[in-house]
């Protein structure tokens, strides 16, 4: 297949590699110019991915015309609060028949929309009926888009608080209290939004969950992490290069959790902290202190 990926972080990178390994025929579209000529250059993103060769099958572009003209998919895999100008600027150049395969983890500031409600009503008729959404590099299929996109955005909140947990010194029961209680948030709201609740302890849920709230290369438990060991917002997010999705997403989860009447008191909790500046530990005492109550209702 003639594949344009839009979008070359380390996810959208991966993702260009695998396919190019696999026989496509690739191009993928680098947002930053230098980058890109780089990438040409030494067949490495070693802004994104350093250290890693890319397969000699990828081709790098500048040009969203020619990441994604005459192509039969296009892979958008740009982070969630920037797909609608990303996408709006692909949509003249894709063709008709062109599969519309999404990758990015978030939930739109403002509209507090998921990336398949942004993705429908960018696209025009026709093309916002030919998507799918993929949540990892292990594929099983799922008709619960909902659950998925839930799933994969929620977990990065949580991976904030995990971290900013294990930040304070907290050991790994708080971890595992943190990790558990935000599986039933990501749940609460996902069952609000006519979710499949069983979507949630599979893959896409509790599975990407786990490694994000646990894993010392995520990005978002690394944010939480150094806000636990005392550094500021602006002072973690200024010294990143990539995209830590859960900082926009917690207030945008937030936000949706109170116009639909849904309790999400970690995710609270990390909005305080990153936005209203209210001190880490106060934070996770007033979690860890919380009424007692029936585990499910």
């Amino acid at each position: 297949m003639k594949i344009g990926v839009v979008g070359a972080g380390s996810w959208g990178t991966t993702i260009a590699d695998m396919l190019a390994l696999n026989g496509h025929d690739v191009t993928l579209w680098v947002y930053e110019a230098d980058l890109c000529e780089r990438m040409r250059n030494r067949g490495e993103n070693d802004l994104y991915l350093p250290g890693f060769a890319l397969s000699k099958n990828i081709k790098f572009t500048n040009s969203i015309e020619d990441a994604v003209s005459g192509t039969e998919m296009v892979v958008s895999a740009a982070p969630a609060q920037v797909v609608r100008r990303v996408i709006s600027k692909a949509v003249p150049y894709i063709s008709a028949n062109a599969l519309i395969v999404s990758l990015s983890k978030g939930i739109e500031e403002g509209t507090l929309m998921l990336m398949s409600d942004l993705l429908k009503e960018a696209l025009p008729n026709g093309l916002n009926k030919k998507l799918c959404f993929l949540s990892g590099p292990r594929v099983y299929t799922h008709d619960d888009v909902t659950g998925v996109e839930l799933g994969g955005a929620v977990k990065n909140v949580i991976a904030i608080a995990t971290g900013i947990a294990d930040g304070l010194g907290f050991g790994y029961n708080s971890r595992a209290a943190l990790i558990t209680r935000g599986l039933a948030e990501i749940s609460r709201l996902g069952a609000k939004m006519g979710a499949n609740p069983l979507t949630f302890s599979g893959l896409a849920g509790l599975g990407d969950l786990v490694l994000t709230c646990t894993g010392e290369l995520s990005r978002n438990r690394t944010v939480g992490y150094k806000i636990g060991k005392g550094a500021t917002l602006e002072e973690v997010t200024g010294g990143m290069n990539m995209v830590a999705e859960g900082v926009a997403t917690s207030r945008a989860v937030h936000q949706l959790s109170k116009k639909i009447g849904i309790e999400m008191p970690i995710t609270e909790h990390v909005y305080k902290i990153l936005y209203e500046g209210l001190p880490a530990k106060d934070a996770v005492i007033n979690l860890m202190s919380r009424d007692l109550k029936r585990e499910v209702e």
